[in-house]
């Protein structure tokens, strides 16, 4: 169990709401019910002292030790993972179960201020040294002494037992509070995220980025954070942020195909998130293409159409290879192939052809990249695409090399 930083009990505990549902438990048990901090401190609106222990809090070094006699025991308690028995330097006998957010300690629930019979009697504690050591008259300890209340030791262990059911419902309350905590988080992104898509889409970007996609991945976001732990859900929305800043910033119309791949990856690890084992995918690229340039946007309408129309019935296997190397010593051949669905025939020729009857046929994002490719650098380069109708597509990308 780990010691929680930088956060306080309050930040996950609703204390008032906490207040409440002590006060309907709090009858099962006859000894005084603490809830502090991971520093002794109590949480409750009520510290919830006999009249013995509160004199000595009133005192600056009785409360220093108070606070030290229950925070060691709670660690201890912490550490060892199991509720504990200890007495404190006023001579008084209490039992402590830590508090565990998913694993996280942030306090402990303390029953006692107690002296358990055959064991110990008002007679046996030393308040003379008390009185010494924290600077408090002894008449006025003497006053309290006989209001601290002597149980049977199987009713102390009883009310420990009902603290480590305390603790552990306290934990379940904060792990609620937490999980509340990280869905409001997740929703001010994927607004957030909302926005920005907007702004993309309101400024034309010339990548044709397919909203359907990323409203579809925000609401995954938003199942698995309710799920899953938050490293996964982080890890989504990392990729998808940065992919989405790639393409706000991307107001060059040429970009390094270093910089292009990278970003291709992000939308990859999304694919990968959110298909599981259905997708994956392999990147092949020779090191010494990478700083040359490519037309921003070229290769996303590509991946994307791999997913949309080869692989998105697949199940289970579905590959997307992307590499690309130098040809003819001064152009740049770039291929992307997937093993779904293949394109029908006629359908393949009209890509091919780049006729305007392509958007018929779902085809208008690679008509529309091929067109693209030839105003930039003329009609020997562009879009090709081989296809079996049965396992395989492969769209190859010519372009020159540009520094």
């Amino acid at each position: 169990m780990d010691v929680l930083q930088n956060i306080k009990f309050h930040d996950i505990i609703d204390i008032e709401t906490l207040e409440k549902e002590l006060i309907k438990l709090t009858h099962w048990v006859n000894t005084p019910i603490r809830v502090v901090d991971i520093n002794g401190f109590s949480v409750r609106n009520e510290s919830n002292l006999i009249s013995y222990s509160a004199l000595i809090y009133t005192s600056n070094k009785g409360n220093k030790q108070c606070l030290l006699d229950d925070s060691q025991a709670a660690f201890l308690a912490m550490q060892q993972n199991k509720a504990m028995t200890y007495t404190n330097k006023s001579g008084l006998s209490n039992g402590v179960a830590a508090i565990s957010v998913s694993g996280i300690y942030i306090g402990s629930v303390i029953v006692g201020q107690v002296l358990i019979r055959g064991q110990q009697t008002h007679q046996s504690l030393d308040i003379e040294l008390l009185s010494e050591e924290y600077d408090i008259p002894l008449n006025q300890l003497q006053k309290t002494l006989e209001t601290i209340p002597i149980i049977e030791s199987e009713e102390f262990i009883n009310d420990l037992y009902f603290a480590s059911h305390m603790a552990e419902y306290i934990g379940k309350i904060g792990e609620i509070n937490i999980t509340k905590k990280k869905m409001s988080d997740e929703y001010q992104k994927r607004v957030c995220l909302e926005q920005q898509l907007k702004n993309i889409t309101s400024n034309n970007n010339q990548s044709q980025i397919n909203s359907h996609f990323i409203f579809t991945t925000l609401n995954t976001i938003a199942r698995m954070a309710l799920i899953e732990n938050a490293s996964e859900t982080e890890e989504l929305v990392f990729n998808l942020s940065d992919w989405l800043r790639y393409h706000l910033n991307s107001k060059e119309e040429l970009r390094k195909l270093k910089d292009e791949i990278e970003n291709i990856k992000r939308y990859l690890d999304i694919l990968s998130l959110r298909y599981s084992d259905r997708i994956s995918y392999k990147i092949n690229i020779d090191d010494e293409i990478l700083d040359y340039k490519i037309p921003t946007g070229t290769l996303l309408p590509i991946i994307e159409n791999c997913f949309v129309h080869g692989l998105k019935d697949k199940q289970s296997g579905g590959k997307i290879i992307l590499s690309g190397t130098i040809v003819n010593n001064s152009d740049i051949q770039i291929r992307v192939s997937d093993n779904g669905k293949g394109i029908e025939p006629y359908i393949k020729n009209l890509l091919n052809s780049m006729n305007e009857n392509v958007q018929s046929y779902a085809g208008f994002s690679l008509h529309n990249t091929h067109s693209r490719l030839q105003n930039c650098f003329g009609p020997d380069y562009g879009l090709t695409i081989e296809s079996d109708l049965v396992y395989r597509t492969i769209v190859f990308i010519s372009i020159p090399c540009i520094n």
